[in-house]
């Protein structure tokens, strides 16, 4: 099965910045996030794991201690709880796969 962003539900919107479920399979989703240059997502935690795997553009990972410059084909992981943001420093839009793991209770 293929999916794509072109028909995924929009799951986040926010001053030009999108992101959209591709997929759930068991406990794991896949979302595309992208932020068209200059966009700044703030600090944020969540109750879930994620790893983000830099698909195109260039940014900065805002982490709980440090902010770490990222490009493409480069993979993050976040734990649980922990904070993270993203900043797009780059003229190109950043464009992010998330892969997030969703507890079972």
């Amino acid at each position: 099965m293929i999916h794509s962003s072109a028909s995924a539900p929009v799951v986040f919107d926010q001053d030009g910045m999108l992101g959209h479920s591709l997929a759930t399979f068991g406990n794991v989703e896949y979302i595309q996030l992208s932020l068209p240059p200059g966009a700044t997502l703030p600090k944020h935690a969540l109750p879930f794991a994620i790893e983000f795997f830099v698909i195109s553009g260039t940014g900065m990972a805002l982490l709980a201690d440090r902010e770490v410059e990222v490009t493409a084909r480069q993979l993050i992981r976040v734990e649980a709880g922990e904070p993270r943001g993203w900043r797009n420093t780059g003229e190109e839009e950043l464009i992010l796969l998330g892969i997030k793991h969703i507890a079972v209770e």
